[in-house]
């Protein structure tokens, strides 16, 4: 294990709510290329010159590192003589040495690192959540990397079905879900 030490701000550092001991997930908010420029049409501008169009890039968040233990913070706890406590501004993470290669890797202009603070009862656990995308900040708009489920024009795909279910027996039927598909099985009760 190693330990790497990353910079923070008031937001980042989760408001000077982090203290040694306790354990945080490292979030990354970086920017994803979702189309290649190869595959782009070509641009032509105002004096007529073609070249390939930019690749489209998407911001995303996800979680970089999960379950951290934090090793030490530049903070104040105990203000002297009415000064106001200082908020963090580095935190020191234990970290494998491929983690710590990730987090300086980022740190390097490659995205923006913050911390989320993990409750104590759920120290052990691992949860694994997908990436998060502007797309996600809408109800309206559907992620652009779920293609399977929207069309380039953001409706529903043909092949999923929006019809409900109908009306289901819950005594004798579940509803199972395989992907996007949903289907009424009946089941036999003792």
């Amino acid at each position: 294990m190693r330990v790497v030490t990353i910079s923070v701000d008031s937001i980042s550092g989760v408001g000077g709510f982090v203290f040694p001991g306790d354990r945080v997930d490292v979030l990354v908010t970086h920017d994803l290329s979702l189309s290649k420029a190869t595959e782009s049409a070509p641009v032509t501008d105002i004096t007529g010159n073609t070249a390939a169009a930019p690749p489209k890039r998407d911001a995303v968040t996800e979680v970089l590192l999960s379950n951290v233990r934090v090793m030490a913070v530049n903070q104040k706890s105990i203000a002297h003589g009415g000064e106001l406590p200082v908020l963090p501004n580095n935190i020191s993470l234990e970290v494998t040495a491929s983690d710590a290669q990730k987090l300086r890797l980022v740190e390097n202009g490659n995205g923006r690192l913050s911390l989320t603070l993990r409750s104590l009862k759920d120290k052990d656990e691992m949860q694994l959540v997908r990436p998060t995308g502007v797309g996600d900040l809408s109800r309206l708009t559907p992620p652009s990397y779920f293609p399977v489920l929207y069309d380039a024009n953001g409706n529903l795909a043909s092949s999923v079905s929006a019809e409900p279910l109908g009306k289901v027996d819950e005594k004798s039927s579940i509803v199972v879900v395989r992907g996007v598909k949903a289907e009424a099985v009946e089941v036999s009760r003792p």
